[in-house]
């Protein structure tokens, strides 16, 4: 179903994986790739599939957002003891989780929404 509604998707897809995990490629080239794979979870999750469709003005936000989050991670990560990316917690047996960062004491879980300034 997918391939007759995107025949390119994997292929697509599966350059957004290289994208995100090339360390020369800055993130605003790949922001789109990265929203694409956000996707994949609802597919798995939901067994919904539907392509993220952003307007300019919508890519426009999330990149000035990001700038903000780049920076304050930059001014984090400098002052920081101890930091874990995307560190797994809990035991493997019972309960396990991931969170998405550790700076020092501090657990950051990470979400997004589509409409950031509704949640302000």
């Amino acid at each position: 179903m997918i391939l007759k509604i995107y025949p390119d998707f994997f292929e697509k897809t599966e350059n957004s994986i290289k994208n995100f995990k090339n360390e020369r490629i800055y993130w605003k080239d790949s922001l789109y790739d990265i929203f694409r794979l956000s996707y994949l979870d609802k597919l798995y999750r939901e067994k919904k599939f539907e392509m993220p469709k952003l307007t300019k003005e919508q890519i426009l936000k999330c990149s000035t957002f990001f700038e903000h989050v780049e920076r304050w991670l930059e001014y984090k990560f400098q002052i920081a003891k101890s930091f874990y990316l995307n560190p797994t917690l809990g035991h493997k047996k019972t309960v396990k989780a991931d969170a998405d960062l550790v700076i020092d004491s501090t657990l950051y879980e990470i979400k997004t929404v589509l409409y950031p300034e509704k949640y302000i």
